[in-house]
């Protein structure tokens, strides 16, 4: 079983080798105490902060469909806040059970601790879903 600190690890990475299928230039940001994990070039020379969490626990209590949660805050991040949208761009929230990216702008999520994500289900009207799979906002 990986701890917290290992799955975080792997899904920057899945993230990083994301990005560079897209043809996005990531950039790892060492360490921890940075409100970003990763920096994202786009050809156009933007750069955008940008914040990965993921998951593969689901939510099915009295749902026809799993919804999952993922966290909504930096690592660093003594208190119980959301993003600070002053030093992040994005959340790449990643849904690992369906290999599904989120690509949230963070002033969407920035007053929340966690967003609830429904990948497996096409008809959801969750929130969030309208950036599932959003890797446009990059370019």
């Amino acid at each position: 079983m990986q701890c917290s600190k290992q799955k975080g690890t792997l899904y920057e990475m899945i993230f990083i080798a994301e990005c560079m299928k897209r043809g996005l230039h990531p950039h790892d940001s060492p360490g921890d105490y940075l409100a970003h994990d990763s920096l994202v070039l786009n050809n156009a020379g933007e750069v955008f902060r940008v914040q990965v969490k993921g998951t593969n626990t689901s939510d099915e209590r009295g749902r026809r469909m799993p919804r999952y949660r993922v966290t909504a805050k930096s690592s660093n991040t003594a208190n119980h806040h959301g993003l600070d949208c002053t030093k992040v761009d994005v959340l790449a929230a990643y849904v690992g059970i369906t290999e599904t990216w989120y690509i949230i702008p963070c002033l969407k999520v920035e007053a929340r601790r966690a967003v609830w994500l429904f990948p497996s289900n096409p008809d959801s009207k969750g929130q969030f879903e309208k950036y599932k799979e959003n890797w446009d906002y990059f370019f």
